[in-house]
């Protein structure tokens, strides 16, 4: 008799109920003879009426059975938006044993959680399988693997000057497109399946997050722990990024200011895995590589490329807390 592999999955929902429902679309039409699909969707305290849509679309296509919908009454963030359903699961006598998480802004193809699942199973020593990511619009691959923060990532990723990009690659943080199936540091958290056993085992995604590093600071704590974070470059999903979060760029094409909780997020993850010095050097780096850069895309009379108010973002966000006492999340 055929062992049906148990997976759950996990969207966030937060103003994006159209897109939602097409996300869990895709995932319904995941299930096959080997895989039993349980699709989770939380709705993170969404203005309007997106869990009355949600719930009424579930009922309309026949989705009660495969379709869990958490109406939560705060917006959780991603990582904590995450926690509510996997919680849940942790009570179950029956646990599934993958996890798939993805964003609302994202499809899958159907055969993606086949191939990762089939992935997981062949690799025991491997926690957690991203997909490829292609955007819907233009067909194009997008960055889905990268390496963790270091001082030298935070300086070169800064500063975004191509004859020292390339002399010292290992400072890029992420690692292009067109990858090949390879160990990495960790990847996208739009769209990766893990195992649930590990992810118990170092408590889930951590509540200091709110949106951002969440997904680096679970795969380092993977990597600690002495499990592996793998891309899988024959899993695709289609992402059209920015879509959920609304960063992107505004009518200037200069990149719009970064909410007040990336910076929280990066100096939460820095702090938790290297230490204030570390992370107020690295900091430091990070807005000396702006400055570069600011000057010069200005001798080529180019807009620098930072996010709107950065350098002052930065200090008085992700580095004056380090040097007022009490001030700094860790």
């Amino acid at each position: 008799m055929k062992t049906m592999k148990r997976i759950a999955t996990i969207t966030v929902n937060y103003r994006t109920a159209d897109l939602t429902l097409e996300a869990v679309e895709s995932l319904i039409s995941s299930e096959s003879d080997r895989l039993s699909v349980h699709v989770h969707v939380v709705d993170n305290a969404s203005p309007g009426d997106d869990g009355d849509l949600i719930e009424t679309a579930v009922a309309e296509y026949g989705w009660l059975e495969t379709v869990e919908l958490h109406r939560e009454k705060t917006n959780h963030g991603f990582g904590r938006g995450n926690n509510v359903v996997l919680k849940k699961l942790a009570a179950l006598k029956t646990r599934p044993e993958y996890i798939f998480f993805l964003n609302p802004d994202a499809r899958v193809e159907q055969d993606t959680l086949e191939v990762l699942s089939r992935f997981l199973d062949c690799h025991p020593e491997a926690a957690v399988a991203g997909a490829s990511i292609f955007e819907p619009r233009t067909d194009h691959e997008a960055v889905a693997a990268f390496r963790f923060p270091s001082l030298l990532t935070e300086f070169i990723s800064s500063l975004q000057f191509g004859p020292v990009s390339r002399a010292f690659p290992s400072g890029l943080i992420a690692l292009g497109t067109e990858l090949p199936t390879m160990q990495v540091d960790w990847v996208s958290g739009a769209a990766f399946m893990a195992r649930f056993d590990a992810l118990e085992k170092v408590g889930f995604f951590e509540d200091a997050f709110f949106l951002y590093y969440e997904e680096v600071d679970l795969m380092r704590k993977l990597r600690n722990a002495g499990w592996q974070t793998w891309h899988v470059s024959e899993a695709h999903v289609f992402h059209s990024a920015g879509s959920a979060t609304g960063v992107g760029r505004d009518e200037s094409e200069q990149a719009s200011r970064l909410p007040d909780y990336w910076y929280e997020s990066w100096r939460i993850y820095m702090l938790r895995h290297h230490g204030a010095p570390y992370t107020f050097a690295c900091g430091t780096l990070k807005i000396l590589g702006w400055l570069l850069n600011s000057g010069i895309r200005g001798l080529q009379g180019k807009r620098s490329e930072a996010p709107r108010r950065f350098l002052r973002d930065l200090w008085s966000i992700g580095l004056k807390p380090l040097v007022l006492p009490g001030h700094g999340k860790t």
